[in-house]
């Protein structure tokens, strides 16, 4: 019986399952509230702005790969129900769910009616990672594995047809070049598939109708042209600026990325262990899932060990189907290991095509076992499938973690208190993570945007950028990153107000004192440093483009000191990095010496009367490291203290840099305008 006969009579069948599929990938997003992070918020936005009457964007915000089909699918959402997550979310359910009817059809050109009902099966109810991911708009992840296995139902036909179709050839390289646009990953397919169609052309023609051959070629450039228009236009507008992204891993890191995919990207790709997880599901998981997934590969590598070798001498047997998949899997393989993103084991997304390959060859070895006893692929089939539910169920629903912020906090699973706040208070932009900022824009319609704060660094979207830096944004932080600004702010003399939100601590209302301060003229003082002391007045002649530099790399107990011509009444003063801001210093102990000019050893507090010595401590390192971090990365250092009489101001380096020299721009003092010095 034909496939369109089969796949007639298993409408119903079909339809059963994308609904399974429908239900299961629903209630992992009914379990999480349809919550997304800021990846997926960022396709949210993209949409948003398609949706308003925006322009188009070639790519993913902020990079020049993973084109915009996920947001301009999106788009058309938002129009009929508006804008949320849900509608968001839809997108790549959507093409997760039309994976099935796609996969029957692969496996019944691979082994027929059984083999084409199993691998149906196992897209409807695969291992965790592959349900979590079906929903996750993260830019064209579902919808490039549904590309690639539509290019490969035509391919199959391609290479197993008598005669070579040029309409064929040119709808395969179109699909292959609109996957290119979308998802770079489409190499996985494109590679194995194109190596079989070169050896079939060459074989059939004999190498003697070149003609045939050179039709094809051409084909095929046009087909991959056309189909990635958007990808070609945007390069040859921007000197083919997306290539960057191709770099090959060094050798050293090839053998890392190989233990890595055994040890930990294959076993989560199989269910043995969870995304953004180092545990397996259960004692042993890994070598269960192993043990169920590889024998079948094994099984059909023995089947196409002489098809395997005809190969390295250009033939191509009757098995030619089954050994384009098992190329497509060993495909995936490879480029993971050998490219750069082969590090990201961890959470292997771009392992995430390989499913395609896998679900075809267990239900190929599956539907030949039913052949030969039917108890037996039953009962491996019926393992198979409780070891993908287990690994979505056991012990809860594997859904993923929010993202981590900063010393193992993640972002708030719900961010409605933190909304509530910002809007009462007016606040329109915020400073914040990337995790966050994204999403709460999102979440709140770009009603409130923000500025990226620490790591991650990635702008995606530069207007947020853009503010005017005199009115007061607001930090929303983790606790544990507030911990440290509350000590930054305190040590700078700054005031603040803090309240508790959505599990996170935003601080605000950020003021420097109301005293009125100004600037202590050179002359009132002598500067002397411990290295490089013949350019150190460079630090203080009122030019930010010289500088004062140790001529040296750092190294601890390096200073530079202020002496005052006499006692002088000081309330602060500033640190400017100028243009050497990658000399600043690895750690630094700022302290001031009272009218005798002596310090008072370890404890910087203020001595007795009986001794005469007066010192104290502005900040020690720690204080410093914290004042660096929430200023992330300044140019300036501004510092407010209680007005003091200072004989001499001492910078001393407590840390150290095998590389760059500790510099100092320009160093400035402040003392009260209302008190004479």
């Amino acid at each position: 019986m034909s496939l369109k006969e089969e796949f007639n009579r298993d409408t119903t069948l079909i339809l059963c399952l994308v609904i399974i599929a429908a239900i299961l990938r629903l209630d992992f997003l009914w379990a999480s509230n349809f919550r997304i992070d800021a990846d997926e918020a960022i396709v949210g936005l993209m949409a948003k702005h398609i949706f308003e009457g925006g322009s188009i964007p070639a790519f993913y915000y902020g990079q020049h790969y993973m084109g915009s089909l996920e947001a301009i699918f999106v788009a058309q959402l938002f129009r009929i129900f508006g804008i949320s997550a849900i509608a968001l979310k839809l997108v790549p359910l959507g093409f997760s769910l039309l994976l099935i009817p796609l996969m029957y059809v692969l496996g019944f050109r691979l082994g027929g009616k059984v083999s084409a009902r199993i691998a149906a099966l196992f897209m409807t109810v695969p291992p965790a990672s592959l349900v979590l991911w079906s929903s996750m708009a993260r830019g064209g992840f579902a919808e490039v594995i549904f590309i690639g296995a539509l290019a490969t139902i035509f391919s199959l036909r391609w290479i197993t047809s008598e005669r070579t179709s040029l309409f064929l050839t040119f709808l395969i390289w179109s699909l292959f070049g609109f996957g290119w646009w979308v998802n770079n990953q489409i190499l996985y397919f494109i590679l194995p598939i194109s190596l079989l169609a070169l050896i079939k052309l060459i074989r059939e023609t004999n190498g003697s109708r070149s003609l045939e051959i050179g039709k094809a070629f051409l084909v095929s450039i046009l087909g991959f042209l056309i189909g990635g228009a958007p990808y070609w236009i945007y390069n040859l507008n921007n000197d083919f600026v997306s290539l960057n992204m191709f770099k090959s891993a060094s050798g050293s890191n090839v053998t890392e990325h190989f233990i890595g995919l055994i040890s930990t990207a294959i076993p989560m790709i199989l269910g043995s262990i969870r995304f953004w997880s180092d545990e397996s599901i259960f004692p042993g998981a890994v070598t269960v899932g192993y043990i169920l997934y590889l024998l079948p590969l094994i099984y059909v590598v023995l089947r196409l060990r002489s098809a395997i070798g005809n190969l390295v001498l250009f033939k191509l047997t009757r098995d030619r189907g089954l050994l384009l998949t098992l190329g497509i899997f060993v495909s995936i393989l490879f480029i993971f290991a050998f490219s750069e993103f082969g590090y990201l084991v961890k959470a292997p997304r771009y392992l995430l095509p390989i499913y395609v390959p896998l679900f075809l060859l267990c239900s190929v070895f599956i539907g030949r076992m039913y052949r030969i006893s039917p108890i037996i692929a039953t009962s491996w089939l019926i393992l198979m499938i409780l070891f993908n539910i287990t690994s979505s169920y056991l012990y809860g629903r594997a859904i993923g973690g929010e993202p981590h912020i900063y010393s193992g906090e993640r972002v708030s699973k719900d961010h409605g208190e933190l909304i509530t706040w910002l809007t009462k208070n007016n606040y329109k932009k915020v400073k914040t993570n990337y995790w966050i900022g994204y999403r709460l824009a999102f979440e709140t319609n770009e009603g409130v945007t923000f500025i990226v704060y620490q790591d991650p660094r990635q702008v995606r979207i530069p207007e947020y950028e853009i503010y005017d830096d005199s009115i007061d944004l607001p930090y929303v932080l983790v606790p544990t990153q507030a911990v440290r600004a509350e000590n930054a702010l305190t040590a700078l003399g700054l005031r603040y107000k803090k309240i508790n939100l959505s599990n996170y601590v935003v601080i605000y209302g950020i003021t420097e004192p109301k005293t009125k301060l100004q600037k202590l003229p050179p002359s009132h003082f002598t500067v002397k440093a411990s290295h490089h002391d013949e350019v150190s007045k460079s630090a203080v002649d009122g030019d930010i483009k010289t500088r004062w530099g140790s001529a040296s790399p750092q190294s601890s107990g390096m200073s530079f000191s202020i002496n005052f011509n006499e006692p002088t009444l000081l309330a602060g003063f500033q640190y400017d990095f100028g243009e050497w801001g990658h000399d600043f210093p690895r750690g630094l102990r700022v302290e001031a010496l009272g009218p005798d000019g002596q310090t008072d050893g370890q404890t910087g507090e203020q001595t007795g009367e009986q001794t005469g010595k007066q010192s104290k401590v502005i900040f020690d390192e720690k204080a410093f490291d914290d004042i660096f971090y929430f200023l992330d990365h300044p140019t300036s250092i501004k510092v407010y203290f209680e007005p003091q009489q200072v004989r001499t101001f001492e910078l001393t380096l407590t840390g150290h840099d095998s590389v760059f020299d500790w510099s100092i721009a320009e160093i400035t003092f402040l003392t009260n305008a209302d008190k004479s010095n």
